[in-house]
């Protein structure tokens, strides 16, 4: 997967990418995300707003986030909580169909 990292009004610390590098490392493992995946992270900050927004896309799947804080390193942690959330929850939704169709299939 690939990752793109923007920071607006904020200069881009070795920090601050190698950590949102390491955090976002979980999410190669869904989907077909470690071959065609492309994650673009957003880092803004205004006043005391501290602002991260990720786009997760791969070929099939489309993922989105936005969490505002008061400390960058907590919005990071948050943005990668809510994307994993929401790949595990789609997850779940393809198993749980699967599932359900296999049992139709059996009963007729």
């Amino acid at each position: 997967m690939q990752i793109f990292i923007t920071g607006r009004h904020i200069t881009l610390t070795n920090a601050i990418k190698s950590y949102a590098l390491k955090k976002f490392e979980k999410l190669n493992d869904y989907f077909d995300f470690k071959e065609s995946g492309e994650l673009h992270i957003t880092i803004d900050v205004q006043k005391y707003r501290h602002i991260a927004e990720g786009v997760l896309h791969s070929k099939q799947h489309e993922f989105t986030a936005r969490v505002e804080t008061k400390d960058m390193y907590s919005s990071i942690d948050m943005l990668e909580a809510k994307l994993l959330v929401q790949v595990k929850k789609h997850k779940d939704r393809i198993v749980k169909g699967e599932k359900i169709k296999n049992k139709r299939i059996n009963l007729l």
